[in-house]
């Protein structure tokens, strides 16, 4: 027992009590930069995922209206579009790359194939007013 008005010991802080308050930082600062990067790339992320479904689905002329008119002008319309793609139609992908750069936004990943097997998938967009266009897009069957 302490006898009254004893001063209370100090309580030293160990090594292992800063390695794991800057664990603690370090996890939550790498959370919240993930959290950032993600939320600043979703709207090319969700217009990849609109193209993708456009041409999952066979709808072409969504497809083509997702394009940069370059692009739509270099593919000539929705329907040459689907007989030069038609063969590559995408059934199922998923992206492991994704950033926007100096209003650039691109996604790559990898795509599964209706003919079969898998391959690679990408695509670059830029921003037109208040929407994002796709400027290229890759798919490399197998």
């Amino acid at each position: 027992m302490r006898e009254p008005g004893a001063a209370v010991p100090k309580r030293r802080w160990r090594v292992w009590h800063f390695v794991t308050l800057g664990a603690i930082v370090l996890a939550a600062f790498v959370a919240i930069l993930l959290t950032t990067v993600l939320s600043l790339t979703r709207p090319v992320v969700d217009d990849a995922e609109t193209f993708m479904l456009a041409l999952r689905d066979g709808n072409y002329e969504t497809a083509y209206a997702r394009m940069t008119p370059a692009l739509q002008a270099e593919l000539g319309s929705a329907r040459q579009m689907e007989q030069r793609f038609a063969r590559l139609r995408p059934t199922a992908w998923s992206w492991n790359s994704r950033r926007i750069v100096n209003g650039i936004g691109e996604v790559q990943g990898t795509a599964t194939f209706a003919a079969g097997g898998s391959g690679r998938a990408g695509m670059q967009f830029e921003k037109i007013g208040d929407e994002w266009r796709v400027t290229w897009f890759r798919l490399d069957p197998p």
